[in-house]
């Protein structure tokens, strides 16, 4: 289960950084959450939030699936590993 929700928070966190930059590239957008790769681009204030909310939910997501990897790696205080999260 937990090997499940890292993979699926892994995967919505690497699509929720590429998504937005394909999308202010396509509406030539993006100044207000990437000024260096916009420039001076602007898009509407509809399309500016998308890219923002989206670029800011990868974070999120991103550190859950690697808070969740590390617990799963985790040793005991003899260097075994813990049966826990990750375990068949």
């Amino acid at each position: 289960m937990a090997a499940r929700l890292a993979f699926w928070n892994y995967l919505y966190s690497s699509f929720a950084t590429l998504v937005p930059y394909v999308l202010a590239a396509l509406w030539g957008a993006g100044s207000a959450t990437i000024p260096l790769a916009a420039g001076a681009a602007r898009g509407t204030r509809l399309e500016e939030l998308t890219i923002r909310v989206l670029l800011y939910s990868a974070a999120p997501t991103f550190l859950l699936a690697m808070v969740i990897v590390v617990w799963g790696l985790r040793l005991t205080s003899n260097g075994s590993r813990r049966s826990g999260a990750f375990s068949g």
